[in-house]
């Protein structure tokens, strides 16, 4: 019996250490992060993105300041979408994500609470601002697309996986009022950075032998 309950234990920690979730992450500003530069006076993980009350936007109770930055999308030479225009932006689903990755706004910029204090060197400036490979900037023309409906690239593009074999093979998700639309969460899991390389930084599905891209690209 004792032994038994030392096999059981051994699998919950595995368990855990597979699915670790944001704590201790590259995405924990709090004094448990990973980064370097984290807060030197914030112990609360949360917080940087997350509020319970007087959040902005209410979903999902978000806590930190956004973005006012023009973003320029991506126009390849095959895209079988239309862009959002310059002045629109991306869908605000993914401008979560660019409050803090277009490297304009602080990451300690906070809409409650007193902004913690953060480190600086090679991930934060002295303002809380991303200086790192994590800072994407506002010209996107670089970065693979966002904010457009899948379905309309896929209706153009044979080399495009019909979304429902993507959803039902994978664990990319899609968002919007039918679900078809592609953001920076399609791909990435902020509370997951991956417990192994191949699914790191934050990673919904393995990338490697380009799982990742397959999963959506006929190649």
């Amino acid at each position: 019996m004792k032994r038994l309950i030392i096999v059981l234990l051994g699998l919950i920690l595995i368990a855990a250490s597979a699915n670790a979730g944001v704590v201790g992450s590259k995405h924990d500003l709090s004094t448990s992060g990973a980064i370097a530069d984290k807060s030197t006076d914030q112990d609360r993980v949360c917080v940087f993105c997350h509020t319970p009350h007087n959040a902005n936007p209410a979903v999902p109770l978000w806590n930190h300041e956004m973005s006012g930055a023009t973003f320029t999308p991506y126009t390849g030479l095959d895209l079988d979408h239309t862009p959002w225009t310059s002045a629109a932006g991306p869908n605000e689903l993914s401008k979560l994500c660019l409050s803090c990755h277009d490297g304009t706004v602080a990451v300690n910029s906070l809409i409650n609470n007193a902004n913690p204090t953060m480190g600086s060197g090679n991930e934060l400036d002295a303002s809380g601002k991303l200086v790192s490979s994590a800072n994407l900037g506002s010209d996107l023309s670089n970065d693979h697309p966002i904010s457009f409906d899948y379905t309309v690239a896929d209706a153009g593009d044979v080399e495009l996986v019909d979304i429902a074999t993507v959803k039902s093979s994978s664990n990319l998700h899609f968002y919007g009022s039918g679900e078809t639309d592609m953001e920076c969460s399609t791909c990435h899991d902020v509370h997951e950075f991956g417990a192994t390389a191949d699914m790191q930084p934050f990673l919904s599905e393995s990338k490697s032998g380009s799982n990742l891209c397959l999963k959506c690209h006929v190649k």
